[in-house]
């Protein structure tokens, strides 16, 4: 009897232990973070392994983002005028997002990426929505045509009550709300204005324009805005304005420092507000070569490349690491978002 004991406990044991490293061989990493598809719909349902890998990666304490006071809006403004374009962004654990999957409308889901439910019927050309909110109102923007022949309108979506508003159709190519003021470009008449919410009280703050300003953002009670041979900054009334010649494609303001796609060389470059006389140095080299995207989330500078590969990296450029391959990238959290070659979106837990 004893001997029996002694055999059935040792199967038992071996047993267990070739499962342990079964496992271990078959995934050796199963610490690693991994990327996860949005099932957006049918057409892009997961297979059982990736949707096991993102149960995993999210647990319990995924059903609300953390709260952090240390994160600013600065931290967040990088996802708009520089990163994505603000196809997705999260309020009070709910994410609010372009589907790719339904012409870009507008649609949210729960912080586990489920009971996904849209909210809007026109379709956008565009998934860069440059979703921001301000109160209970969410403010997206519906966009259609090039850079040429562009029209966008702004829209309006009380999260309370699902209401929705068309606060402007004024060509509106970008925007930015800040201190209850809605600050936007638009492409007919060239003009940077702002305006009251609810798109009252209309004020220029510039000249018309010989170009769209496709990124505005409003920093230490400055408006910052780039057109395609030049950066400026005035007097949040348009007073006081000072530039900077160079050829962006996109601009963030971080801390004291502008950061800038050049549309020519395809490089990000990086320069102190307050150096000098307000000129650009042309001689200055890029942080990074060759990128698409960028933004900075809690001072960590994440960027994608021409050849869609996105790369974290310190504020320099320097110690870059691999991420994951695809584009536009979007920080969020413990998330980043970003598009496949498909032009589906994914997310990837940093």
């Amino acid at each position: 009897m004893k001997m029996l004991m002694r055999v059935l406990m040792t199967l038992f044991l071996l047993f267990i232990f070739s499962g342990c490293n079964t496992v271990d061989r078959r995934n050796p990493q199963s610490n690693v973070s991994k990327s996860s598809a949005f099932t957006l719909n049918s057409s892009s349902q997961q297979s059982s392994s990736s949707q096991q890998s993102s149960s995993s990666q999210q647990g319990s304490s995924s059903q609300q983002l953390p709260k952090d006071d240390s994160i600013t809006q600065q931290d967040l403004i990088g996802n708009i005028v520089s990163g994505g374009g603000g196809y997705i962004a999260e309020n009070e654990g709910v994410y609010y997002f372009a589907n790719p999957d339904d012409e870009n409308r507008l649609y949210r889901m729960d912080a586990n990426f489920e009971n996904k439910e849209k909210l809007s019927d026109p379709p956008n050309s565009s998934e860069q929505l440059q979703i921001q909110f301000s109160g209970n109102k969410l403010f997206y923007l519906q966009s259609s045509g090039t850079h040429e022949n562009f029209h966008g309108t702004l829209y309006s979506y009380d999260m309370t009550t699902g209401s929705e508003i068309a606060v402007s159709d004024k060509n509106i190519c970008s925007y930015t709300i800040s201190g209850g003021w809605l600050y936007f470009s638009m492409s007919d008449p060239f003009q940077t204005c702002k305006a009251k919410p609810d798109g009252s009280d209309i004020q220029m703050l510039s000249k018309e324009d010989p170009f769209v300003s496709w990124s505005l953002q409003v920093s230490e009670n400055q408006l910052f805005f780039c057109y395609d041979e030049a950066i400026i900054k005035t007097d949040l009334d348009g007073a006081n304005p000072k530039s900077w010649m160079a050829y962006p494609s996109s601009m963030l303001v971080y801390n004291q420092d502008i950061y800038h796609f050049d549309m020519q060389t395809g490089g990000l470059y990086k320069f102190d507000i307050n150096e000098g006389d307000m000129s650009y140095d042309f001689n200055n080299l890029p942080i990074v070569k060759d990128i698409d995207y960028f933004t900075i989330y809690k001072s960590v500078l994440y960027y994608a490349t021409s050849d869609n590969k996105i790369y974290k990296a310190d504020l320099d450029g320097k110690n870059a690491k691999h991420l994951v391959d695809g584009s536009a990238p979007i920080v969020l959290g413990k998330y980043l978002f970003y598009y496949d070659e498909n032009g589906k979106m994914f997310h990837f837990q940093l």
